[in-house]
């Protein structure tokens, strides 16, 4: 399946991201805590799709996405937060997101999400 590089200052929720798409086929590739440590390793791991945390301590997660797609404008990425406002949404979404997801997300709707995201062309 896919190697997702996971984005979020906390690694209860990365954990918990990972035991979902570990348990649907995937692997992880590679994790970070911050925008700057995922911005500096993207090109050192091999990924096909992003999850970032809207919410991150150092550069947010939108600038964040910014900054990679800047180094790969292919790149897939799935946006998520705590918070469902349309502006975030929309931000994302300009930014270069290919989806926005709530916490708190079930499994299925992660892996329905990555699946969807992967098939995108």
């Amino acid at each position: 399946m896919a190697k997702i590089f996971l984005v979020d200052d906390s690694k209860f929720m990365r954990n918990i991201i990972a035991d979902i798409l570990l348990k649907g086929g995937h692997t992880i590739s590679g994790e970070a805590s911050n925008g700057r440590d995922a911005v500096l390793n993207f090109n050192k791991i091999s990924s096909d799709l992003i999850i970032i945390d809207f919410n991150l301590p150092d550069i947010d997660g939108i600038e964040t996405l910014r900054r990679i797609k800047k180094i790969d404008p292919y790149v897939k990425t799935i946006i998520f937060s705590s918070i469902s406002h349309n502006n975030y949404k929309i931000e994302s979404y300009i930014a270069g997101a290919s989806d926005y997801l709530v916490k708190p997300f079930d499994f299925y709707k992660l892996l329905d999400s990555v699946a969807s995201v992967l098939r995108e062309r």
